[in-house]
């Protein structure tokens, strides 16, 4: 996965601060990287003894890898381990500009969450059916015409209540925090971490929506509750900006897997770029 050579950045929680500092890569087996700006004493171990570290694309800011340290071989070698498959986590995480919307909420419906797509109630949609599976609804050829006709035209009806529906949900909420955004955020099926002016208290609850970039653009609405905060150095303005990071309680299984879906992707054209960039293509 990683050349002799190649440039990445490494990021890494310390404190109440996440860290990002650029590397080169020393070797790929054991996997050693050499840090080129900071040191390596400033990625300290966190409460389970360990350090772990992600690995981004230098141009992308995606996330290529997730690793352990397991030795520091000088104030600026690292000497890594990939996280194999029972320690890593369950999905992939990418770095991304995503279009988001988020604001306060209660605490979710357990019973509800899976079902909720947080809309006006339409009734469940009707069940796709094919030309055969319609065909076998009517009982002559004649009738067969007539029945096909029909129901394609109330399926038809069907599709667009569901779309006006979602057109309905996004024009209703107004708050000053309930307005999309496009920001840059690291997201996965289980979650995504974004910045913020406010710094959320531990177990708050957000009501989001965000849009998803993919070739055709996904709208997904979940709700999250905060489980880390993160102060980081706005640059640009010399004041603080919170990282929040939030865990999904609240999501349609189609619409995590959509997630799932575009993060794999993002990963691997991040991948392809850095394999392009070391072969001098």
């Amino acid at each position: 996965m990683f050349r002799k050579g190649s440039q990445i950045r490494v990021s890494s929680a310390s404190g109440l601060h996440r860290l990002e500092l650029q590397a080169e890569v020393k070797s790929d087996r054991p996997l050693r990287v050499e840090l080129t700006e900071g040191d390596a004493s400033l990625i300290r171990p966190g409460s389970t003894g360990k350090a772990y570290v992600d690995l981004l694309n230098v141009d992308s800011g995606e996330v290529l890898m997730t690793a352990a340290v397991e030795k520091y071989e000088n104030d600026n070698v690292l000497v890594l381990k990939g996280l194999g498959t029972r320690e890593m986590r369950k999905y992939v995480r990418v770095n991304a500009w995503i279009s988001l919307r988020y604001r306060v909420t209660t605490a979710p419906d357990e019973e509800a969450v899976e079902e909720s797509d947080l809309l006006p109630d339409f009734g469940q949609p009707l069940k796709e059916l094919d030309r055969t599976d319609l065909k076998r609804l009517a009982r002559t050829d004649e009738a067969s015409e007539a029945v096909l006709y029909l129901l394609q035209a109330v399926q038809s009806i069907d599709r667009k209540i569901e779309a006006l529906a979602r057109l309905i949900q996004n024009s209703q909420d107004t708050g000053e925090q309930d307005k999309q955004v496009r920001q840059r955020v690291n997201i996965s099926g289980s979650g995504l971490r974004f910045e913020s002016d406010t710094p959320f208290d531990h177990g708050t609850y957000l009501s989001m929506r965000f849009r998803l970039p993919m070739a055709r653009p996904v709208e997904i609405m979940a709700t999250g509750e905060v489980v880390r905060v993160d102060t980081v150095l706005d640059e640009a303005t010399g004041k603080d900006r919170y990282c929040i990071a939030c865990h999904f309680l609240g999501i349609r299984e189609s619409d995590r897997e959509k997630v799932v879906t575009f993060a794999v992707q993002k990963q691997r054209e991040a991948l392809r770029r850095m394999r392009a960039a070391a072969i001098g293509f």
